[in-house]
């Protein structure tokens, strides 16, 4: 059994300008692994640990993704090893075609039980690429999870291993038992991350990456098409101010003619 970790090293949209055409300039954007992967690379690391199995990293992305830099900081945040799908082409990307790339990596790892993700990524912040991986997969998906505990034996395969989840739902929590394999969302911060030593990070650089071309796990030719990019008009405001007694009630009303309430 195999405990999977998908994520992606990439730059922070937080680090990027707008330009005035409403391009976005990405020159002071720092690639790194985000909070969200480091998540999802925690969890995996402490299910693998329970387990007694290896926690596997896997990521479809840039040429960068297989720096020195971007490896070291992947195996040092718990990773027992990598396989990497790398070619700047996947920049331009749909969120469908990186989806179904990364599932033919998870493919490539044996005995896989869980794909661990993170709720989003750092430079889209889209949440859709688990649930499009699980299609790819044609496994189930469970997102917003915010624990996940073993409950099989250390020795279960992926047919017989089982976890129960903490989900978070919007009237609070649920637990659920899963039993198969699957691809779970967990929420950031969700557990401690661990802030590697000296030794340990130098002790990461010798486990094994297997780094191989983007296009040979290209199934499809799904593209984004952007006809054209703006800045958002700038709201006409209508500058009401509402004093005395009955200001509250006047601003309900106002609120409601308006189909605000």
């Amino acid at each position: 059994m195999t405990i999977v970790a998908a994520y992606k090293y990439a730059s922070d949209i937080s680090d990027v300008d707008v330009r005035r055409d409403a391009s976005l300039d990405w020159t002071h954007a720092r690639p790194r692994v985000s909070e969200y992967e480091r998540t999802a690379i925690q969890t995996a690391h402490n299910l693998a640990a329970q387990c007694g199995v290896q926690a596997v990293g896997v990521s479809v992305g840039a040429q960068l993704a297989a720096s020195s830099k971007a490896k070291q900081a992947a195996l040092s945040a718990g990773l027992d090893r990598l396989i990497l799908a790398v070619d700047d082409a996947t920049l331009g990307w749909s969120a469908t075609r990186q989806a179904a790339a990364l599932a033919s990596v998870v493919r490539m790892v044996d005995d896989a039980a869980l794909v661990i993700c993170g709720e989003a990524s750092s430079d889209e912040s889209r949440s859709i690429v688990p649930a499009l991986l699980a299609s790819a997969l044609g496994w189930p998906v469970f997102e917003n999870v915010t624990a996940i505990d073993v409950a099989a034996p250390a020795s279960a395969s992926p047919a017989t291993a089982s976890f129960r989840l903490t989900q978070q739902t919007s009237s609070g929590h649920r637990v659920i038992d899963l039993s198969g394999p699957a691809v779970i969302s967990v929420v950031a911060h969700s557990v401690a991350i661990h802030v590697a030593s000296a030794s340990e990070i130098r002790e990461a650089a010798s486990r094994p990456v297997t780094v191989i071309p983007a296009a040979s796990v290209d199934t499809m030719s799904v593209q984004n098409a952007v006809v054209s990019s703006r800045l958002p008009e700038p709201k006409e405001r209508k500058g009401k101010i509402f004093a005395g007694p009955d200001a509250v009630d006047d601003l309900m009303h106002a609120l409601d003619q308006d189909g605000v309430l």
